[in-house]
């Protein structure tokens, strides 16, 4: 009788974004890991450029604040 055993599957600890799983944003780390680096780098430079807008989570009591910076910045522009 062999005293080896089965490996154990350890509990997955990571927080995933609603639709996700450990199968799939290991498919999305695998399939990065293939391309080539000048290609990955291709693909962020791209993203960056193409970005116009940012959403993010702000308090509410500085929503007038942050308007009247944008207004000021969209005529300044």
């Amino acid at each position: 009788m062999s005293n080896a055993r089965a490996p154990r599957h350890r509990r997955d600890l990571n927080v995933y974004p609603a639709g996700w799983d450990y199968r799939r944003a290991r498919a999305v780390a695998d399939h990065y890991d293939r391309l080539k680096d000048q290609t990955v780098l291709d693909d962020a430079t791209v993203a960056k450029v193409s970005v116009a807008s940012v959403w993010m989570e702000i308090p509410q009591d500085l929503v007038p604040a942050i308007r009247k910076l944008i207004a000021r910045h969209r005529k300044s522009a």
